[in-house]
């Protein structure tokens, strides 16, 4: 019967990014405002102190001085950040720091969320933001745990505010995932 409710919950979870991602991929009821980065992060921080703590993980948030608000539907941002998060938290238990960095660079806004995990294979980093691609390095264990859509969900999210993401990782090293958004030029 364990076995059949975590059968259950595992695709349920995988109706509902598949769900997620359609409608961000069309763009259905985006409503832009200004986004306070440094308030989100704040909140996205102290909604996952808790799971970080049992995850043996302590949340730290960086923010320039000065960061300039982002022009950006608030919901879909947070689902991209808190996707970030929560991979730090699966794929880097016990590691220490994951760290939450907001800076303004030329006329971007950058989030960083960088944990010291075990890293990502050179190989997989190409391919991380693809649906339901799943890293060839990743234990049986790690390949039951998600979907294989939450970063294809915050490319999906950037693509539709004019920004961008990528992945600097290597073995051992941690991993550190960016997301850039355009600011409004002054």
């Amino acid at each position: 019967a364990e076995k059949i409710m975590s059968g259950i919950e595992r695709m349920k979870r995988l109706v509902n990014d598949l769900l997620d991602l359609a409608r961000i991929e069309a763009g259905l009821n985006l409503q832009f405002d200004r986004v306070h980065m440094g308030d989100l992060l704040g909140e996205i921080a102290m909604e996952y102190a808790s799971p970080a703590r049992a995850a043996g993980v302590n949340l730290v948030i960086e923010i320039m001085d000065d960061l300039p608000p982002v022009e950006a539907d608030p919901t879909l941002l947070r689902r991209a950040i808190t996707n970030l998060v929560t991979n730090g938290l699966k794929y880097a238990p016990g590691s220490g720091l994951l760290t939450l960095r907001a800076e303004a660079i030329d006329r971007e806004l950058i989030v960083t969320v960088r944990d010291r995990g075990p890293g990502i294979a050179e190989g997989d980093l190409s391919h991380l933001f693809e649906k339901f691609y799943r890293g060839q390095g990743m234990t049986t264990a790690d390949r039951a745990r998600g979907s294989g859509l939450g970063l294809a969900i915050v490319k999906s999210v950037a693509d539709h505010h004019n920004g961008r993401v990528w992945c600097e990782s290597r073995r051992g090293e941690g991993s550190a995932f960016y997301l850039a958004l355009p600011l409004k030029k002054k």
